[in-house]
């Protein structure tokens, strides 16, 4: 982002804490974070259109261990399924599916539970999966579906991604031949693709077992604080464990399930806040409260500040 011109301080205030440790290829930035480093960047650049404009310039090589499994991989077909397989590598952000019919096929990508994604990053996954195909075959994409709406931009967007545009759909979609699965890939190398495939699996693995205790009850909070607040009831059933046993394992970890939900809640309300485009009671409403005054008490325990204060005390930062 830097590279189109946005101000480094815009990054780092998206990124917060995590800003410093973006050096280590291994650390993943938590997900609220990257979507409000695509909101403040494109509202700083007034570019609704940065997300597209990104996808584009990622590159195979960027894309690490993944990026070497599709370009090795046989077929177009393969290198979707193994995109989907493995996308975890690199993001989080959406739930991947290929649905395949006799003459067209759909790979869709879905908001994952609690990703809070932004049409940014659905207009970045669109034109990084159109330049893998570019890349694998000499086909182009029939057309794109997106959730969110043109913003007055279809013109524009065709004029990006090279084919037509559709809004307001259902899912995020590129719709394709089906016979385009089976068009052979120019850089297979099967004993690469193999090797690289087992190197994938055991990062998997590593991913999930680096997933701590906390971690788990953290994605479970996110997932449905926009629901309703959720319950240690209900979150001792999805880990399939005790109440009890719950309570003990948090306390030895010298936290709780409240003290998890407080802190869930203030990082939201903090990015939410620092991005600029909700107000406090939609706020309170995304983050589990029904009433934006019990919003504006617990956030004054939690930082000492109003929301408004916190808000100057970052940009003056």
């Amino acid at each position: 982002m830097v590279d189109m011109g946005c101000d480094e301080r815009v990054i780092k205030l998206a990124l917060q804490e995590h800003y410093n440790r973006l050096e280590n290829p291994s650390y993943r930035v938590p997900l609220d974070n990257v979507s409000n480093m695509y909101e403040r960047s494109a509202k700083a650049l007034n570019d609704p259109l940065l997300g597209a404009k990104l996808g584009y310039r990622v590159s195979t090589m960027q894309l690490g261990l993944l990026g070497n499994l599709l370009v090795t991989a046989a077929t177009l077909g393969v290198a979707i399924t193994t995109l989907i397989h493995f996308s975890r590598l690199v993001s989080e952000v959406f739930d991947c599916e290929l649905i395949e019919n006799e003459d067209m096929s759909e790979l869709v990508f879905k908001p994952s539970e609690g990703s809070n994604s932004t049409h940014h990053q659905a207009d970045a996954m669109v034109a990084t999966i159109i330049t893998l195909f570019d890349k694998l075959i000499p086909e182009r994409v029939c057309w794109v579906e997106f959730m969110h709406d043109d913003m007055g931009l279809i013109k524009e967007y065709e004029s990006i991604y090279r084919c037509p545009v559709i809004f307001h759909k259902d899912v995020n979609k590129v719709v394709f031949p089906t016979e385009y699965l089976q068009v052979r890939a120019g850089w297979f190398d099967e004993e690469l693709f193999d090797y690289q495939i087992n190197k994938a699996q055991s990062a998997i693995m590593t991913l999930e077992s680096q997933q701590s205790l906390v971690q788990q009850v953290e994605s479970f909070i996110k997932a449905r604080l926009n629901e309703s607040e959720p319950t240690i009831q209900e979150l001792a059933i999805h880990l399939k464990m005790g109440e009890r046993t719950l309570q003990s394992k948090l306390k030895n970890e010298n936290t709780s399930f409240r003290k998890i939900l407080n802190g869930v809640r203030e990082a939201e309300a903090k990015s939410l806040l620092i991005a600029g485009f909700h107000t406090n009671n939609q706020i309170a409403m995304r983050i589990g409260f029904n009433d934006v005054r019990n919003f504006y008490a617990a956030f004054k325990r939690w930082t000492g500040m109003t929301p408004q204060e916190y808000v100057r005390a970052q940009c003056t930062g």
